[in-house]
């Protein structure tokens, strides 16, 4: 921790134990002295030490010595416990008495920036930890606010909430009139400051129109109030010279296109074994919305899962990059979720497939991220419905009904995802520290800005979004269960349309029986010659039968095409029947001629 403990040393430096006694208070004349002299080393301790928190927090000092800082809350608490001087009427005391005062104020703004520091770092331990914290308040003990308007305040109003602004960027309303409000509050800081100071305060405005710049990307111009005059505000009015790099990947990740060359570098670096993780980020982001292919996406995660196993062993003790590994590793994967979607003939089995192995993903590294769910939910949304609309005679309890079932489990996880991802003031991805910084030439100090070149999500529209899923989900319920009482009505009709053709089968056959019995009768009474008797009735006989069978093939059940028609066994019936119906009474016949 160079900056803070650089800050520490200069304090024990400048103030000695005992060094307000150890000047001169002899008379007015050497008092005066001695308090001016004072007064300009506290001054200049309080310019040095807002160089130095400001460089330390800038550069992300809390980020690498997580462990420490705690240590160094300790020991500002303990270097600035002074016991201080009790007032005296003499004109010289007067003079020693306002230079304590003047030490004390020091001293307590020192302890109100320690406070506000470790509370940036806990902050941050927090997001990065993956636990599932959900606190019922979340506050900490202040020593107050900053006594006059000294040069730490400083640290308080803009260093301190630029950089936990960085951690959990947004796109509420408040965030974005803060952003707007501070950027002007920092012009007007920069005017009065000049040197090392002027240079902080150079870098904070940079930071901070950074940060705006990226909002304004995509929430479009804001309109403003600032001293009684209405302004505009687009992202083309920010200057970020600083931070041009960081915005064209920016640009580039949500919808500019990259030069060719940039991306045939990336490649080449795959090659070789020398891409860097922002650069796999990118060279992903490419092959998933300008069409690359699935051999693609899986040998570039086949890269950077190389490169992951390498890296973790080495981080594992560092806490943020260990996080921004495994956000990265859920990222791409999800990456090539949504091309699987997109650009396959994906089923409802794969996405079983694809999301046990995210799940796997997503226990492993403690990341909880909603979109491979969001994903999933759409998915089967679109499935679903093309299930219902083909209209066939589904077994619901075998194809629709499962994936109703996979739709209302990831509702649910949905749902915990996305509670869990605002908690967190989650990022798409997070980069690894040192793919966070960018060189400040005039600071001299790498820029540590965790944001990078993501965004931050807009978790309203998210829940606007869950709660239309519930409702669809619910509309695809029921739309499910007017199926299946249709299917049941449309079997009932099936069954009674059958009844109805049996009794007709039973009705003909009956029919003929009785017909045949009375003709039978009739030919009795009438016919003495035995033989003539025999062939009228075998005749009036095989006419009936060709009639009971007609009746049989008339009662088919309806069928879908002419050739189910002509190979159903009730056809085949009638043909061979009447084939040997008409055979027999052409024999008839022939043989009455005969005779």
């Amino acid at each position: 921790m160079i900056y803070i403990e650089e800050c520490k040393r200069k304090y024990v430096e400048f103030f000695p134990v005992d060094w307000i006694e150890k000047l001169e208070w002899k008379d007015r004349d050497t008092s005066l002295a001695s308090y001016k002299e004072g007064f300009l080393r506290i001054n200049n301790f309080e310019i040095l030490c807002f160089e130095l928190l400001s460089k330390s927090a800038l550069s992300g000092e809390y980020i690498n010595n997580v462990d420490r800082m705690p240590l160094f809350f300790d020991e500002i608490k303990e270097l600035t416990a002074h016991e201080y001087s009790s007032p005296n009427p003499s004109i010289q005391s007067e003079l020693r008495d306002s230079l304590y005062k003047e030490y004390q104020i020091l001293d307590k703004n020192l302890r109100i920036c320690s406070v506000q520091y470790y509370r940036l770092w806990s902050f941050v331990s927090n997001k990065i930890d993956n636990f599932d914290h959900d606190f019922i308040f979340n506050v900490y003990t202040s020593a107050g606010d900053p006594s006059g308007n000294r040069l730490l305040s400083g640290f308080i109003r803009f260093v301190i909430p630029l950089c936990q602004e960085d951690h959990m960027l947004s796109f509420a309303p408040n965030d974005i009139s803060g952003l707007i409000l501070r950027r002007e509050e920092l012009k007007n800081e920069l005017e009065k400051y000049s040197g090392a100071v002027g240079i902080i305060y150079n870098a904070l405005f940079d930071k901070c129109s950074f940060l705006l710049k990226k909002i304004l990307h995509v929430s479009g111009k804001s309109e403003y109030c600032f001293n009684f005059k209405t302004y505009q505000i687009k992202k083309e009015d920010i200057q970020i010279d600083t931070f041009n790099e960081l915005y064209e990947r920016f640009e580039f990740l949500h919808g500019k296109d990259f030069d060719e060359a940039g991306i045939s570098e990336w490649q080449h670096k795959c090659l070789s074994g020398s891409v860097r993780i922002s650069e796999i980020v990118m060279l992903m982001k490419h092959y998933q919305k300008d069409g690359g292919t699935i051999r693609q996406i899986n040998n570039l995660l086949d890269d950077f899962n190389k490169k992951y196993n390498k890296l973790y062993k080495k981080v594992f003790n560092k806490k943020f990059n260990r996080h921004a590994l495994n956000t990265t590793k859920n990222y791409l994967y999800n990456c090539r979720l949504s091309f699987k979607i997109k650009h396959t003939k994906y089923s409802f089995e794969d996405l079983c497939v694809d999301m046990e192995e995210i799940e796997n993903i997503q226990a492993e590294t403690g990341v909880k991220n909603f979109y491979p769910y969001r994903k999933a939910v759409i998915f089967l949304f679109e499935d679903i419905a093309n299930d219902i609309s083909l209209k066939l005679d589904y077994n619901y309890e075998n194809s629709v009904i499962p994936k109703l079932e996979l739709l209302k489990k990831f509702l649910s996880k949905l749902e915990i995802a996305i509670k869990w991802c605002e908690n967190q003031h989650f990022y798409p991805f997070q980069l690894m520290f040192n793919e966070c910084c960018i060189k400040h030439s005039v600071l001299n100090i790498r820029l540590f800005v965790p944001s990078s070149f993501t965004r931050p999500i807009k978790y309203d529209q998210l829940f606007e979004e869950l709660e239309e899923y519930k409702l669809k989900e619910i509309l695809f319920q029921n739309k499910i269960e007017l199926l299946k009482e249709r299917e049941k009505i449309e079997h009932i009709k099936a069954d009674l349309a059958k009844s109805e053709r049996k009794y007709i089968e039973i009705l003909g056959v009956f029919t003929a029986i009785i017909t045949f019995l009375f003709g039978s009768i009739n030919f009795y009474s009438k016919t003495e010659d035995v033989t003539t008797l025999i062939s009228s009735c075998l005749g009036f006989g095989i006419i009936l039968l060709l009639f009971s069978s007609s009746i049989y093939f008339l009662t088919m059940p309806q069928l879908k095409t002419k050739k189910d028609y002509w190979q159903h066994p009730r056809f085949l019936f009638f043909g061979i029947a009447s084939i040997l119906y008409f055979a027999i009474l052409c024999w008839m016949v022939w043989c009455h001629l005969i005779c």
